[in-house]
């Protein structure tokens, strides 16, 4: 088969991604591996030419420059600067699907929208899955943008399949988007899972007094890192450590309220990190904590898991059907209180040995994606060889 992968942005820029674009390059990969034909497309705003194209781990990765006008804060020009981008991306995917000759195509965010509306214009045969993401709270409450919605209505009923990740995936977003909901349209659950080298990569030794903690995750008001700053402050252990990764909108509130509370020695911040950097935040881990209120999926507690990192996360929806207290981790009350009894509890313990096997055993069987990607290959050829 020949498939296209194709988001906004990608983990080839060097640029800060999410869950969704880093698991699409990690079933890219996989799927080249198993001889397929595989292109990844997305935006580089920092690339000088207007397209560039080279092969990545057997992935043709191509890459272009998003036209855009300057705007000066004028809504009108904001129209036109969209509207100009979503020409150029119009004549780029056009040109990519024609050269390629793509069967099937795996998209996630706005850029779903343009590539079926392309196909319905130009009459082309692929087909289209549409990765989903979350919804958050101030979504949920938020009057919609008319616009917006409209485009994701017609992105659920005109894509061959949609792909949530997981069952209480799709309960908890059709739950707050209440108007997808009520249209017609074909799920597909799964999930690639994690890159490989988190199962092997080799682990440093976790000695000395310090007592690290990392958090990976957005800054976004569905995460709870003020849970973890307020009980450390609470805790007054020196002989704690956390380390923030990641980036998002509410960071800058937190770093200030680290500041005031004296916290700078022992709360640090480090934004977004490569894979590899990731790997030696997590080598170094004591314990890696993960406060949210709510989480569809995540790949930080999965790649934690695989990394033999002992796990404490908030008990909600979702997190507790992964982990179970005491068996492949701890859970606390998604309170300041029930994380800083926990993390006093975890830190005056001893080792947590049988507990980072088992989740090692719980995540290797859940998340390796050479198996996972077998699944998404059925399904793709499935699609492709519909009629319609």
């Amino acid at each position: 088969m020949k498939i296209l992968f194709v988001s906004n942005k990608s983990v080839y820029s060097g640029a800060a991604v999410g869950g969704a674009e880093t698991s699409m390059s990690v079933m890219a990969e996989e799927m080249a591996c198993l001889n397929h034909t595989v292109v990844y497309l997305a935006q580089n705003p920092k690339q000088v030419q207007a397209i560039q194209q080279c092969k990545v781990s057997g992935v043709q990765v191509v890459q272009y420059r998003p036209l855009k006008l300057p705007t000066l804060g004028m809504p009108i020009l904001r129209r036109w600067s969209r509207n100009l981008l979503h020409r150029q991306q119009q004549r780029v995917f056009y040109a990519i699907i024609r050269q390629y000759d793509i069967d099937a195509i795996y998209a996630f965010g706005s850029v779903t929208y343009e590539l079926l509306r392309l196909r319905e214009q130009k009459q082309l045969r692929f087909k289209l899955m549409h990765r989903v993401a979350g919804v958050t709270r101030k979504e949920r409450g938020a009057t919609p943008n008319p616009e917006r919605v409209r485009r994701s209505e017609y992105g659920f009923t005109h894509a061959d399949c949609i792909n949530f990740q997981s069952e209480q995936h799709r309960e908890s977003y059709l739950e707050i988007a209440q108007n997808v909901s009520k249209l017609k349209f074909t799920s597909f659950i799964h999930d690639i899972g994690i890159h490989p080298s988190f199962f092997d990569y080799p682990l440093s030794q976790r000695c000395g007094s310090v007592f690290q903690l990392v958090c990976i995750m957005r800054f976004s008001e569905r995460k709870r890192q003020d849970l973890l700053v307020e009980a450390l402050h609470q805790l007054n252990q020196p002989g704690i450590k956390l380390t923030f990764v990641g980036e998002g909108p509410e960071r800058k509130s937190l770093e200030a309220r680290v500041k005031a509370y004296g916290l700078e020695s022992q709360i640090i911040f480090k934004g977004f990190l490569s894979r590899t950097q990731l790997q030696q935040e997590l080598a170094q881990a004591s314990l890696y904590c993960h406060p949210v209120d709510y989480e569809p999926q995540s790949k930080a507690l999965w790649e934690a898991m695989a990394s033999k990192v002992p796990i404490l996360a908030s008990d909600v929806a979702t997190i507790s059907n992964l982990i179970t207290e005491g068996v492949n981790g701890y859970l606390c009350n998604n309170t300041v209180e029930g994380w800083r009894n926990k993390l006093e509890l975890i830190y005056n313990q001893e080792d947590s040995n049988s507990l980072i096997q088992q989740a090692y055993n719980d995540v290797l069987a859940a998340a390796h994606p050479q198996q996972n990607i077998r699944k998404y290959t059925a399904k793709f050829e499935q699609l492709v060889h519909e009629k319609g």
